[in-house]
């Protein structure tokens, strides 16, 4: 999905959240990242995923909004995005 939102309307931005089912936080950004067409590309909480990082780099994306705290994705991902972008982490209370 991401690719094809990314293929429609060229953007340098994405969110990057967890994939686990526990978390509600891409549900959350959801409706804004569809108004605004940003992609929103899942990981797992303790490891930035390859597929993840070839999208990032792949697109040239210049920068990456974590969104949610720790708990959700933790500072080993954060690093990995870090490595390849610009990023903000951004909490959903």
């Amino acid at each position: 999905m991401a690719e094809q939102t990314i293929s429609a309307n060229p953007v340098k931005e994405v969110y990057i959240t967890t994939g686990d089912e526990q978390s509600s936080d891409a549900l959350s950004i959801a409706p804004y990242a569809a108004d605004k067409q940003i992609p929103i590309l899942l990981t797992s909480k303790h490891k930035l995923d390859a597929e993840v990082t070839q999208f990032l780099a792949k697109h040239q994306v210049q920068k990456a909004t974590i969104i949610g705290g720790t708990d959700a994705l933790s500072s080993a991902v954060e690093k990995g995005i870090k490595a390849k972008c610009e990023y903000s982490r951004t909490c959903l209370w």
